[in-house]
């Protein structure tokens, strides 16, 4: 979002957690939910649901600092008097998700990342019973007649995407 208001980027996707500049245009996108993946074999993975503040007695991977996702997490285990225990910060998913399978620690990714490499690495994805963990997720940009041919063609088959 601060990308798109600065100027440095012409289409966002942002969480409802954040709270889009006014002079930006949204529209809905998708929706998701934020879960835990851990090791297969770690003693957490044995739990239906957990709660993030439980989590946060496990290590943790995490992705780089100044990530949206990473920041709202870090952000809630303050409200929750706590800091993570991150172990290693890594730039994606696909990484996270790897390093999480290896037996590192655990992750808190969206679910439908988290489902998009289950097969590939040796993760168990468990539901996070927290209020905020379903999101709905906002494209924003400065102004869609503004946008090059391209970037109209993107957001509006992503509008389409999420009206199915």
């Amino acid at each position: 979002m601060r990308a798109v208001a600065g100027n440095l980027a012409e289409i966002g996707i942002v969480g409802d957690e954040v709270n889009p500049a006014k002079e930006l245009q949204t529209f809905p996108f998708a929706e998701d939910r934020l879960v835990l993946i851990a090791p297969r074999d770690h003693v957490v993975s044995r739990q239906r649901a957990i709660a993030f503040r439980d989590a946060l007695a496990y290590d943790h991977v995490g992705l780089p600092a100044g990530n949206a996702l990473q920041d709202q997490m870090e952000d809630h285990a303050a409200r929750a008097g706590r800091r993570l225990k991150l172990r290693i910060r890594l730039p994606g998913f696909d990484a996270v998700c790897q390093v999480v399978g290896s037996g590192i620690g655990v992750a808190v990714l969206p679910a439908t990342a988290a489902r998009r490499y289950q097969r590939s690495a040796a993760i168990r994805i468990i539901p996070l019973v927290d209020t905020w963990a379903p999101r709905r997720l906002t494209i924003c940009i400065r102004s869609f007649a503004a946008l090059p041919a391209d970037g109209q063609r993107l957001v509006e088959h992503l509008r389409a995407r999420a009206q199915a």
